[in-house]
């Protein structure tokens, strides 16, 4: 069986008790190494999922009566591995464990609800007009978008960006008064940090977030 468990946004204080189960019966675990050295005391086959790592030739070579269970960050069915790895493996011999995102802390974090909530990515992808059009739908119909972002999509390549949306622009600007907009950087570490901006600030954004960090903009009300 393939397992895919979500080990939640890094601290390992929030993961599940399913997932830790599930973790302490792997045969192989495989995994990011950050995400491996979570379970450096555990004694199993680990594999480390990196951009030399073959996905294909590696599901071909395992024998599925083992338990292969993936590690994936956060929830694995919000942006994860699951949509990856279901590419290639029958959704009957896939079993998922839950985990909590990196947005789902963050706005526990700042008690801004998840209701109605649109949560878009730009990791591994080209910001364009298709990102924008969905962030503007987003901040007009409810208020407020989630964006994970990339080392290359940073949060002040992705706003500047948006900032040169004429229709993003003038939403932003007529709301200005209750924009606000939030990064959260290393999320549940020891190092996390979770920055508030407001309108004016957003044209001066720093170019040095930590690699790990999560955009949340909001329009009013929570």
């Amino acid at each position: 069986m393939i397992y895919i468990v979500g080990i939640g946004p890094g601290d390992s204080a929030f993961l599940t008790q399913k997932a830790i189960e599930v973790i302490k019966q792997a045969h192989i675990l495989v995994g990011g190494k950050r995400n491996l050295e979570l379970f450096e005391s555990l004694q199993v086959n680990k594999v480390v999922y990196d951009g030399k790592f073959d996905l294909v030739s590696f599901l071909r070579s395992v024998d599925f009566r083992n338990n292969i269970v993936f590690l994936a960050s956060g929830e694995p069915m919000l942006y994860g591995i699951f949509s990856t790895v279901s590419k290639f493996v029958n959704k009957d011999d896939i079993c998922v464990i839950p985990g909590i995102s990196a947005v789902q802390y963050l706005c526990a974090k700042l008690k801004i609800s998840m209701e109605n909530l649109i949560t878009l990515s730009a990791h591994g992808t080209v910001v364009d007009k298709y990102l924008f059009d969905e962030v503007i739908f987003a901040l007009r119909k409810y208020k407020k978008v989630a964006i994970f972002t990339d080392p290359s999509n940073t949060p002040k390549y992705i706003i500047s960006n948006l900032m040169k949306n004429k229709e993003f622009y003038n939403l932003v600007y007529e709301n200005k008064e209750i924009f606000k907009m939030y990064v959260g950087e290393n999320l549940s570490y020891k190092d996390e940090k979770i920055s508030e901006f407001c309108f004016d600030d957003i044209n001066h954004l720093p170019q040095d977030f930590a690699r790990l960090n999560t955009i949340l903009i909001v329009i009013g009300g929570i």
